[in-house]
């Protein structure tokens, strides 16, 4: 096993978690009334965001063409926030195609990953570089496309339009492990990092890298059935692994990561952790030398808060938090704006759900999420600053 180098259980205790602060309206614009989608027919959802240190950035999401045949699009903004040129077929294949996620460098170039469903069943990890026109750079990149069923991608890139995939690989189809593979602006492969490979089930990776190359990947470990933890690894531009981080190993149900790193390599962690029935949004600083700081509270009421999407301000400390959460009136988007000195307050962005989040260079954040029209499903979006 490769877990025996982390921390023993036996020094494991139940983290302090913090007061969660009133909700009151912040800097959060209202929701823009156009869509983020020109294509409407059937379900647009699955969206995911990033943003560009220039100011731009971008939204990808999946597309339902028919209920087994599912396309991967985008839009691009500029750094106003308008949209930037039409909606991009990143991938209309014949395959069944889902979960994307995206990444941008510093010219607003960026690159989308996503999970392809083979005719016999099977499952393979895919990637392709865009430039900031949104004109593709090369052909399709094979990332995980063995034997195993490989899925659950998430993406980082650097300012120079390297780029790290992160995945999840099945392997002997029972055994789920995280791998990463490393490659250049040019779409050539430099190596492949086993991540997290032991004897127990390792899913849920998320990445995130400074504007130099350096990187970070977490991800949800299985203790047991009942007992999920979240960890981390710290890697150097080169790839070369520079330490291991135990973010929550609690006797709860930890789960789905989410991370985000600024441009002088400290992090921030977001997870879901399921207590007695009761999921709550929780966040962990770790900073460039791997110090890690107090737990923080994102979320912890009566109500079931989960799936966090969580970014960290390129400069100054400031994060945003953006989950879906049970109130009174049913399933929302909340989001939460986290201080440098890790004051939150969180705000109730409506009945939306699946929420992604990005900061650009300028300070401003864009949060995409999926709408619930009389039944159509759509892409929807607001914008803020911190």
């Amino acid at each position: 096993m490769r877990l025996n180098t982390l921390p023993s259980r036996r020094n494991r205790q139940r983290p302090t978690l913090e007061t969660l602060e009133g909700r009151q309206l912040l800097a959060l614009g209202s929701e823009i009334s156009a869509l983020v989608n020109s294509t409407t027919r059937n379900a647009q959802f699955e969206s995911v965001n990033a943003s560009s240190s220039n100011g731009s950035s971008v939204a990808v999401w999946t597309d339902t063409y028919s209920s087994t045949d599912r396309d991967i699009r985008a839009q691009r903004f500029d750094a106003y926030g308008n949209k930037s040129g039409p909606e991009i077929v990143i991938s209309n294949s014949s395959l069944d195609e889902r979960t994307p996620a995206v990444a941008m460098d510093g010219f607003g170039n960026f690159v989308v990953a996503w999970q392809q469903r083979q005719t016999n069943g099977d499952t393979n990890v895919v990637a392709k570089r865009f430039n900031a026109a949104g004109a593709p750079l090369g052909s399709v990149v094979q990332v995980g496309a063995g034997t195993f069923r490989e899925h659950d991608p998430s993406v980082a890139m650097d300012d120079y339009g390297n780029f790290v995939v992160a995945y999840t690989r099945d392997t002997n189809n029972n055994n789920p492990d995280v791998f990463a593979k490393r490659y250049n602006f040019a779409n050539q492969l430099v190596n492949v990092i086993d991540v997290a490979v032991s004897s127990t089930a390792e899913d849920n990776a998320k990445i995130a890298m400074t504007p130099d190359g350096r990187f970070n990947v977490v991800w949800e470990q299985t203790y047991s059935v009942n007992d999920h933890d979240i960890y981390m690894k710290r890697y150097a531009a080169s790839g070369a692994l520079l330490g291991t981080n135990a973010i929550d190993v609690s006797t709860s149900f930890e789960s789905r990561p989410s991370i985000s790193m600024d441009d002088y390599g400290n992090a921030v962690v977001a997870w879901q952790r399921t207590t007695y029935g009761n999921a709550d949004v929780l966040a962990r600083r770790v900073n460039s030398s791997g110090s890690v700081g107090g737990i923080t509270t994102i979320a912890a009421t009566s109500f079931w808060e989960s799936s966090p999407s969580v970014a960290l301000k390129r400069t100054g400390g400031a994060y945003v938090v953006a989950f879906t959460g049970d109130v009174a009136a049913g399933s929302h988007v909340l989001v939460a704006e986290v201080s440098a000195a890790d004051h939150v307050t969180t705000y109730d962005a409506g009945a939306r759900m699946s929420p992604s989040v990005s900061f650009n260079g300028a300070g401003y954040y864009q949060i995409t999420y999926t709408s619930n029209d009389n039944g159509d499903l759509n892409i929807r979006r607001r914008r803020g600053i911190l």
